[in-house]
């Protein structure tokens, strides 16, 4: 995905005012991307979004080891931090 800092900025109410930011926000979209990829592809189960949802405890087990794996390849791939990458989710998740 491109950045585009006047979208997030007037669509999202979110002004990216650094690189940081920026590669974080990156990040977080690569991370759901990624997760949500290998998710669909693991989880018999979808919720009533078409969000992959897992339905025992070896799907659960799969999905969290590739979601720790793929954190840190997307850490490592967008040199940010943790706390950067922590806060860009918090905004993906209450993204409108």
């Amino acid at each position: 995905m491109k950045a585009n800092n006047g979208f997030y900025a007037q669509y999202l109410c979110f002004p990216l005012q650094n690189p940081e930011q920026q590669r974080a926000m990156l990040a977080a979209e690569d991370y759901h991307r990624e997760c949500e990829y290998f998710d669909r592809l693991v989880c018999r189960h979808k919720n009533s979004e078409g969000i992959a949802m897992p339905s025992n405890g070896r799907e659960m087990g799969l999905i969290n080891r590739n979601a720790r794996k793929v954190r840190e390849e997307v850490l490592i791939r967008h040199h940010i931090s943790i706390e950067d990458f922590r806060e860009a989710l918090k905004f993906w998740k209450d993204r409108p």
